[in-house]
């Protein structure tokens, strides 16, 4: 909110997480990534990496759509986002 503003905010709450499944975190969850995390170390993940790798185990979801190291290394395929001008650049190879 402080970053984007209040109407970011809302169109985000509003908007995106109508089509998304939320899954909320319980305290056993938070305790297998906090554990998780404490083994990994945490300069490379954070704790919501950690969050998302055994959310992501739990739930058999096997591909990450980011560019974030970590997320292969704990068996994930990565999807990563496409960057500005990347449609450009696949159109005309595609030419």
């Amino acid at each position: 909110q402080s970053r984007l503003g209040f109407e970011a905010a809302k169109v985000w709450y509003r908007d995106i997480l109508e089509v998304l499944n939320v899954r909320w975190v319980d305290q056993h969850t938070h305790r297998q990534a906090y554990e998780l995390w404490m083994s990994l170390g945490r300069r490379r993940n954070s704790l919501v990496d950690s969050i998302s790798y055994v959310i992501m185990h739990k739930h058999n979801i096997d591909k990450a759509f980011c560019y974030k190291r970590g997320y292969d290394e704990q068996g994930f395929k990565l999807i990563a986002p496409m960057e500005p001008g990347d449609i450009e650049k696949k159109s005309s190879h595609n030419s």
